[in-house]
């Protein structure tokens, strides 16, 4: 698939990794290496994994995201997941990694939570507050 390019930045008590690409079996471990990066080297409120330039997710991203999520509530940390498009988001929801929630705010910390529909800006930095699906450990 296509190459994925990744970025890592801190704002505030939130790390922001952004992708851009695809998010499959030779690109996965990115995910995964970026949240842990960030986990270890500041106490976070937040990741949030930017997807507003993700162009494929298949199962070993898929994989990739529910392990951030699970490194994240080890932490005590909320992922939020922005900007992801209509196929990513089906992908997930297919899966079974999504399920409804009325507000971010509802995920209390140690949840992930997918906010965007890949056509408006990501809220960051700030609270996220928008409808969103929260992703499902597993």
């Amino acid at each position: 698939m296509t190459d994925l390019v990744s970025e890592l930045d801190f704002v505030a008590e939130q790390a922001v990794v952004r992708l851009c690409g695809g998010l499959d079996l030779t690109s996965a471990h990115v995910l995964t290496d970026l949240v842990a990066t960030a986990l270890h080297q500041h106490t976070l409120s937040a990741v949030i994994l930017d997807m507003t330039s993700v162009t494929f997710l298949d199962s070993s991203g898929i994989t990739a995201m529910a392990a951030a999520r699970r490194l994240c509530t080890g932490h005590a940390t909320e992922l939020a997941v922005v900007g992801i498009n209509h196929r990513a988001r089906r992908a997930l929801e297919v899966s079974g990694m999504t399920h409804s929630s009325a507000s971010a705010r509802n995920a209390g910390r140690g949840g992930a939570v997918l906010v965007g529909d890949g056509h408006h800006a990501p809220p960051y930095p700030g609270s996220v507050t928008a409808t969103a699906l929260l992703v499902a450990a597993r």
